[in-house]
């Protein structure tokens, strides 16, 4: 069978997609304008994007391929794009975190360096939010991403010592340095939107996170976390209800929009 070049025009005069652009099928590589022209709507997309892009900490539930990273970047880029907003949208996609494992098996103090991964992760995502938003600013004294980036890379490879010994990586220097990047902006709220989140880590590293979470969570920053239904592993003091609220993402087949 024959493929038509990326450059081919349809008998109807519109122009076909490069064929690699037609082949990618996870919603976080593909760019914004190619998301939101081919993504399908959701059912419930209003509502869960809403809930997504206000206070609150949330759990988007569902099974893979329901939807769950195409609604958390609608929430994304509907925040960023929208100049009245007052609330900073940071998306951070966990599947990485394979890496971290031989902490687990060769490290005594895996869990502290697993939340300063998921510290100086977050910081990735909240430079390339004010990078992307094109009118955002960054305060003076923040760290800078050459020096997180050489972080991050010293914790996945193992190297851990002294040098990520800093307040800026603690969850409490992280939600400081995110709320002055809220106060010179003139905004009222960080949404953390955390996908792969719980599904991506081990059980242990599930425990870990969900600990993250709940720490995390303050007035002024509010986690959003996509996990699996059924098989997600919680903190011994994170209780799904009163720690976050869950939504359900899944289209039941018993529902008429199913087909």
């Amino acid at each position: 069978m024959s493929v038509q070049p990326s450059n081919h025009l349809p008998d109807d005069g519109s122009e076909e997609l490069p064929l690699d652009e037609n082949f990618v099928e996870q919603a976080e590589y593909i760019p914004e304008e190619k998301l939101l022209e081919l993504s399908a709507d959701h059912p419930d997309e209003e509502s869960i994007v809403r809930r997504l892009s206000v206070g609150g900490a949330k759990l988007l539930v569902g099974p893979r391929g329901c939807g769950k990273t195409t609604l958390m970047l609608k929430a994304y880029y509907g925040l960023l794009r929208n100049e009245s907003a007052n609330t900073l949208p940071i998306y951070v996609n966990f599947k990485l975190s394979l890496k971290l494992e031989p902490l687990y098996a060769n490290t005594p103090n895996a869990a502290f360096w697993f939340r300063k991964w998921l510290n100086m992760k977050i910081y990735l995502g909240l430079f390339k939010s004010v990078q992307e938003s094109q009118r955002y600013d960054f305060p003076d004294g923040l760290p800078t991403q050459t020096e997180v980036t050489a972080m991050l890379a010293a914790i996945e490879s193992g190297k851990v010592d002294s040098r990520t010994e800093t307040d800026d990586f603690t969850i409490d220097g992280l939600t400081s340095n995110i709320i002055k990047v809220l106060d010179v902006n003139g905004l009222i709220r960080c949404v953390l939107l955390l996908d792969d989140a719980a599904h991506a880590f081990s059980p242990r590293q599930q425990e870990d996170f969900f600990e993250f979470f709940r720490e995390v969570k303050s007035r002024e920053i509010s986690p959003k976390a996509a996990i699996y239904p059924g098989i997600t592993t919680h903190s011994p003091t994170f209780h799904v209800g009163h720690d976050a609220e869950q939504i359900d993402v899944w289209v039941r087949p018993d529902r008429a929009e199913y087909v």
